[in-house]
């Protein structure tokens, strides 16, 4: 599932240039070229310059979505069906962006150490100058949190859910944007002639990269703006993961996403997963504080800071930091949380020691006094005169 989920958002990121002399016109119905999209969707970005978004999605997933037995033993130890039947959830997002600045939260079901769906809360923040992602207990077994020196996270950028938001307010931002990787001309092609999309009169955008198979095709709204009412990852003619832009709302001069349909298909052609998300607030160019980019870790968090020196450590209170040294790989959450830096595997040695020390203890007494019964039962008795 996950890695279908990044092959379907990776090939994303090698669209179209935006500036490249000579781009390919098309000619057609009112002079419709793909000059003429590009700079209707970098109009749209420049106009909205702060935006904050919460939505709802029902994610169905199909029975073995997560884990099959067909997978084999090397991904799938135990040959599990994860999920057993087919079942469905609600999941939550929000998002504030300002600029590069941007603040991401899902509350979700992810899966587990044991190969059990949990419920993950995760929160990323990047402010322009490193970036933060705190997972609380769930699916991960203890509080994680990480420190990148990316200007933002990375796994924000081509996380599915956030995907659909990104393509329309921010396509072109050169840090954000799906769309701001260089691409020749020749692999775009711009279909004239006005085609009938979801109810919508579309033009089609289609994308052949010639190092693969993948073709991907894009439809935009001739009357709105060209926003985009759906894009498709596809392969020898299979379809591999759709995206539905299903319902707008026009805020000013900005049509703004309100409900979106993804689909991911199995190889059969049968739907792997889908989800439909369903905006509940949003806000488009209002104020946003910048205490909304700033992260704290809970005390008890285990602390990943990544860059020319990376180093992890449990925060402890007043901020102090328990170090966790090298020597200490293959300790447990707990060992470290109830020890001193460099002590994880020997103070859990030591409890061994003592433990082995205080059985070995009691075993030579209790030997001894079965022993000394033994004898007291053998000896003669003598009568007492």
């Amino acid at each position: 599932m996950h890695s279908l989920a990044n092959r379907y958002c990776g090939y994303l990121l090698t669209l179209l240039a935006v500036s490249t002399p000579g781009l390919l016109r098309a000619q057609g119905e009112a002079g419709i070229s793909l000059e003429k999209i590009v700079k209707a969707w970098q109009d749209r970005e420049g106009r909205i310059k702060t935006f904050r978004f919460s939505w709802v999605k029902e994610h169905v997933r199909s029975r073995g979505s997560f884990l099959s037995p067909e997978w084999g033993r090397g991904k799938n130890p135990d040959l599990k069906t994860v999920p057993e039947e087919t079942t469905s959830y609600e999941e939550f997002y929000s998002a504030i962006n300002d600029g590069g600045k941007i603040r991401f939260t899902r509350s979700r079901m992810e899966g587990s150490v044991d190969h059990i769906l949990r419920r993950q809360e995760t929160t990323s923040v990047a402010n322009g100058k490193d970036c933060r992602v705190f997972r609380a207990r769930g699916a991960v077994e203890y509080p994680l949190g990480e420190i990148g020196q990316e200007k933002v996270n990375p796994m924000d950028l081509t996380d599915p859910e956030f995907f659909p938001l990104l393509m329309i307010l921010r396509p072109f931002h050169p840090v954000l944007g799906s769309f701001n990787g260089q691409s020749t001309v020749r692999n775009m092609t711009l279909e004239s002639r006005i085609v009938t999309v979801a109810k919508r009169p579309c033009y089609q955008l289609k994308l052949v990269d010639p190092s693969s198979s993948v073709v991907q095709f894009f439809w935009v709204d001739s009357e709105r703006d060209f926003t985009l009412v759906r894009r498709s990852l596809t392969q020898e003619g299979k379809l591999l993961a759709q995206i539905d832009w299903e319902d707008y709302k026009l805020n000013g001069r900005i049509w703004i996403p309100h409900r979106w349909k993804m689909v991911w298909m199995r190889d059969d052609r049968s739907v792997l997963s889908s989800g439909t998300s369903i905006v509940k607030e949003f806000s488009i160019n209002s104020a946003v504080d910048e205490k909304e980019f700033e992260l704290e870790f809970p005390v008890g968090t285990l602390v990943r800071e990544r860059g020319s020196h990376p180093v992890d450590y449990i925060l402890r209170e007043g901020g102090n930091k328990r170090l966790v040294t090298l020597e200490e790989w293959g300790a447990t959450y707990e060992q470290l949380l109830a020890s001193e830096s460099g002590q994880g595997l020997k103070s859990s040695s030591s409890r061994r020691r003592v433990v082995l020390l205080v059985g070995a203890l009691g075993g030579i007494v209790l030997i001894t006094v079965l022993i000394a019964w033994r004898v007291r039962r053998t000896r003669p008795r003598v009568d007492q005169a």
